[in-house]
């Protein structure tokens, strides 16, 4: 196992631009500490069994470490969703370019799943922190002061997929 260093999180908040960062950073941070993150969850991972097997084991990960896995999980998460952007992008496309009603229900009936299910949080995870939101909040508990903003820029065919396909689906 390679030495795990708190100097990991450094990193990745100075990636920041005035404390926002941007998904393609995001993704350098993830692709950068990829094999990190898959030994610190194995060796979580191999705790939790050693626990439920009732095996003593040595003490838990340190508090950095599990911080470290939770950002991981939380930016995973993050990036997940903005690989649709190109999807979103097309489908806002289509929907502007629909001129009948019939067509206008086949294309909410087509997006139903992303709009209602995998995306049906996305605005509460992300933006419910303020009235006024204006980037993604990606909450990752026991960062303290810090915060992880995202570029509403970068997920704008999202939100205007979300708007567009909120506003139709749950009017009816």
């Amino acid at each position: 196992m390679s030495t795990f260093s708190s100097s990991y999180l450094e990193e990745l908040f100075e990636l920041s631009q005035n404390g926002l960062f941007s998904m393609n950073k995001i993704e350098w941070w993830l692709l950068k500490y990829s094999e990190v993150f898959l030994e610190l969850e194995k060796s979580e991972q191999s705790l939790y069994f050693n626990w439920l097997a009732g095996v003593k084991t040595s003490p838990s990960l340190r508090k950095e470490k599990l911080l470290f896995i939770d950002t991981y999980r939380a930016l995973e998460t993050i990036s997940k969703f903005h690989r649709n952007e190109d999807y979103l992008k097309d489908e806002v496309r289509s929907y502007n370019s629909l001129r009948h009603p019939e067509k206008v229900k086949e294309w909410l009936e087509k997006n139903e799943t992303i709009g209602s299910e995998i995306y049906a949080c996305f605005l509460l995870d992300y933006l419910d922190y303020s009235n006024d939101a204006k980037h993604l909040n990606v909450f990752v508990k026991d960062l303290g002061e810090r915060s992880i903003f995202v570029d509403r820029k970068d997920f704008e065919n999202t939100l205007l997929f979300l708007d567009i396909f909120n506003n139709l689906y749950w009017k009816n």
